[in-house]
């Protein structure tokens, strides 16, 4: 898969947007979003579109008492 997104990624030019982070601490779920623009051949217009990289999270370890939590 890296070699094909390599030989794209040399071929288009490709934009980073907005990066933002998503949590939802009851689900455990993590997930950073990043919107892109692919540039294309003329006279296409670019395409426009948001990658999102999941994750899943969780305390590992005992939770000790906290004075200022």
């Amino acid at each position: 898969h890296m070699v094909l997104y390599y030989q794209v990624a040399r071929l288009l030019p490709i934009t980073l947007g907005q990066v933002f982070q998503r949590i939802d601490v009851v689900s455990k779920d993590f997930d950073n979003i990043v919107d892109v623009e692919l540039g294309g051949p003329w006279p296409l217009p670019p395409m426009e579109l948001t990658a999102t990289l999941a994750h899943k999270f969780g305390i590992i370890g005992k939770v000790g008492n906290c004075v200022q939590c």
